[in-house]
């Protein structure tokens, strides 16, 4: 999330928030690892995780997918 977050900058989560009710930055784990990324609810019950770092390109994953290593851990608050 360079340059808005940097590496071991500290943030507020919201652990109450891990539907993906309110678009914006999360807190997710995905393949074990931590990260904050954009997210966005789409239909069928997907959500686009979006990184402001264009190095990262953006993908779409089924929240609750069986076999998927991803869990939203709750919403930055700051």
């Amino acid at each position: 999330m360079e340059p808005q977050i940097h590496s071991g900058d500290v943030v507020l989560i919201d652990r109450r928030d891990t539907g993906v009710q309110v678009e914006g930055p999360h807190v997710v784990r995905f393949d074990g690892g931590l990260m904050v990324k954009l997210l966005q609810r789409r239909p069928g019950g997907l959500v686009r995780v979006t990184s402001i770092n264009p190095l990262f390109d953006p993908f779409e994953i089924e929240l609750g997918a069986e076999g998927t290593d991803f869990e939203v851990i709750g919403r930055v608050r700051w």
